[in-house]
């Protein structure tokens, strides 16, 4: 968990020393992207295991999330409470850039709270991205 929270950190500060720095941005921006996947994949396979624990415990028809065709009904209460908490600790920064990318991150992991909010949840990060004015991260 708080390997977790440091890579997040980490993957902040070099959101930002890009958006200072633009002489290698092409670069910068691959190793970043490369950060943010492995940030993104780690918490959704915590949020997978604590589903899974959370399924164990109370021996709901011998049912787990071992694949990945499950929905958010089948994910306990205290997943679905972690993966909110994720959401909230990535609204909470401040700088438009790595908020856009964690929660960009983070994008599957809407799987344990919704199933079908994800038109409006895209609709709504792309709502985000045009409040970015330098020409330079537009493409990207």
């Amino acid at each position: 968990m708080m390997m977790m929270i440091a890579m997040m950190m980490m993957t902040m500060m070099m959101m930002m020393m890009i958006i200072l720095n633009c002489h290698h941005y092409s670069y910068s921006f691959i190793k970043v992207t490369q950060a943010l996947d492995k940030f993104g994949d780690m918490v959704f396979q915590r949020l997978k295991m604590k589903a899974s624990e959370g399924w164990r415990e109370s021996d709901r028809w011998g049912k787990s999330l071992s694949g990945d065709s499950f929905t958010a009904v089948d994910v306990p209460l205290s997943a679905k409470e972690t993966c909110r908490n994720w959401f909230y600790k990535s609204s909470c920064i401040r700088e438009l850039l790595p908020r856009v990318y964690i929660e960009l991150s983070l994008f599957k992991c809407y799987r344990f709270v919704t199933d079908d909010d994800f038109g409006s949840i895209l609709s709504r990060i792309t709502s985000v991205i045009r409040g970015n004015s330098c020409h330079l991260h537009v493409p990207y």
